[in-house]
Order: structure tokens, then C-alpha cells, then sequence
């Protein structure tokens, strides 16, 4: 059996995760990130394979893979997509393809599941660097890489959403379409290095647990 064991009256997991070589910047021992109220693990495996919002998605992949991301100093970068179940709507996104400290290439449209419709990319900002203006400075472009400007709307007119977790724990949702960029998020996991964290932290902006 994949699940993990829960020791119900000592209160902790004393088995270690099945997957605990794909979360190497966490204990092989959690339980969903240490995350149980916005991330759920059902079958023991991989925490979270559907959510009720693009944004949740999106979180989820900030949970699981931000750390690891400033960690080794590398981006990492994921496309999103949608399906229905029973009625309803659900979000998830692709396994995450890595870059270096200050690219990465994006997965290609090909890459998400038959059947399913393009929500738009995703990608993180490796660790912490002092040369960067500020968290939110870069997107993509399929076939390309992340180190374009957030203003170079030619870049991504093409994807539906673009979103950036970045190293002070902020998540920026863009909308090439309508040249709209917003903070959604500042609970992200974060680079402690970054001296912008105290800030996010004290915003405490979360994504709703709710449909968009």
C-alpha cells in the first residue's frame, strides 16, 4: 500500500512518503506540506491532483515546488489546465520541467492531458538575487524562456494566464489579453535571503478556497 501511517494517538506519520525523492526540500515524514487546510493528499501519493480554481493550482505548485526552487537555484516551469468531472470544473497543471537561476523553458502545449483546455503557464524565480528590481519582473513564452519582462505583452499574448511565484513568497497572476497584472498571493513559501519578505508576509494576501 502507497498510503503513509497515522499515528492517531501519538498525533504524527511514522511512515515515510512514497514520493519523498520528488520533495527532497521537505521531510520525507509530512503531510501535505504541512499544509492539511489548503492542500489534500487522498490517496497518499502526490498532495492535490484537482482544485476548485486555476489559482489553487497554481498554489499548489508554489507549495510543493518554490522551496526547491530557491534551494537549488533554479526555475521551474509548468502549464496549466482545465477539465470537467461530474458536472464541475476542475484545475491542475503538468509536471514541471527546470531550467538555470535565470531561465527556464516552457512545457508545450502538447504537454497537458487529451481532453483537457490550456489555462495558461506557471513558473518560479529560483533563489533570491539582489540584481532583480523587484519579485515579479519576468514571464515566458512557449518554446522560449522566462526572462522576458512582465510588460513585454507580445511575449505572452498568446496564453490565456501567466503566472510568477517569486522568491519573497508573492504570486502574480497576468492577463496578456488585458494587460492586467495583480499580487494574488503573498504566503508563498520564500527565500529568507530576500529582505522583501518581512513585507509579503505583513500583506498576507491568500487565494480563496473557492471557485474563481
Amino acid at each position: 500500500m502507497n498510503q503513509k501511517k497515522y499515528n492517531r494517538i501519538k498525533n504524527f506519520i511514522h511512515s515515510v512518503d512514497p514520493l519523498w525523492e520528488k520533495y527532497i526540500s521537505w521531510s520525507p515524514y509530512h503531510y501535505c506540506m504541512n499544509n492539511p487546510v489548503s492542500v489534500v493528499d487522498v490517496n497518499g501519493l502526490a498532495p492535490g491532483d484537482l482544485f476548485k480554481s486555476r489559482q489553487l493550482a497554481v498554489k499548489d505548485f508554489a507549495i510543493i515546488y518554490n522551496p526547491e526552487s530557491i534551494k537549488n537555484d533554479k526555475e521551474a516551469a509548468t502549464r496549466l489546465y482545465s477539465f470537467k468531472k461530474d458536472g464541475e470544473t476542475y484545475y491542475s497543471y503538468t509536471e514541471p520541467i527546470w531550467g538555470d537561476a535565470t531561465s527556464v523553458n516552457i512545457p508545450s502545449k502538447k504537454s497537458i492531458p487529451s481532453k483537457t483546455k490550456q489555462e495558461g503557464i506557471a513558473h518560479t524565480h529560483a533563489a533570491y538575487n539582489p540584481s532583480y528590481d523587484r519579485g515579479d519582473g519576468y514571464t515566458a513564452t512557449e518554446g522560449g524562456n522566462a526572462g522576458a519582462s512582465v510588460l513585454d505583452w507580445k511575449n505572452t499574448k498568446m496564453e490565456p494566464y501567466v503566472y510568477t511565484i517569486t522568491h519573497n513568497g508573492s504570486i502574480w497572476e497576468l492577463i496578456p489579453k488585458k494587460r492586467t497584472e495583480e499580487l494574488i498571493d503573498t504566503t508563498a513559501p520564500s527565500d529568507p535571503k530576500d529582505p522583501s519578505v518581512p513585507q509579503m508576509i505583513e500583506l498576507n494576501i491568500t487565494i480563496p478556497d473557492k471557485k474563481e
